[in-house]
């Protein structure tokens, strides 16, 4: 809960101090060779990484101003077609079953288990 509660404030600082628009741009200009495909895969990929080091809550509150901030989003920036940008997200946050870390019961069943990861 706290960390969903601080992703909130974090997201929240991310549009005042300009940190989302220089993600974006960041994410734009390394994509900018493989068009809207790489931006899309970008953005998958940024928030699955979020989404296993948090919450699947927390990692769509980080990205949604960069992805869909309607001054600075990379969906507008870019002028790519929003539901895909957003449904990349939405699959991606859905990806916190792949580590025990990304979710609690991965978490409860991991040592009594026996599972290993890496």
């Amino acid at each position: 809960m706290v960390a969903l509660a601080a992703s909130f404030a974090l997201s929240s600082g991310l549009q005042k101090t300009s940190a989302a628009e220089s993600f974006a741009n960041f994410l734009v200009r390394i994509c900018k060779p493989g068009g809207r495909y790489a931006l899309i895969f970008a953005i998958y990929f940024a928030t699955m990484l979020l989404s296993e080091l948090l919450s699947n809550t927390a990692a769509v509150t980080l990205m949604f101003p960069i992805v869909a901030d309607p001054d600075t989003g990379i969906a507008v920036t870019q002028n790519l077609n929003i539901y895909a940008a957003l449904y990349a997200m939405m699959f991606a946050a859905s990806l916190c079953f792949s580590t025990p870390v990304g979710y609690q019961t991965n978490l409860m069943v991991h040592g009594p288990g026996g599972y290993t990861f890496m």
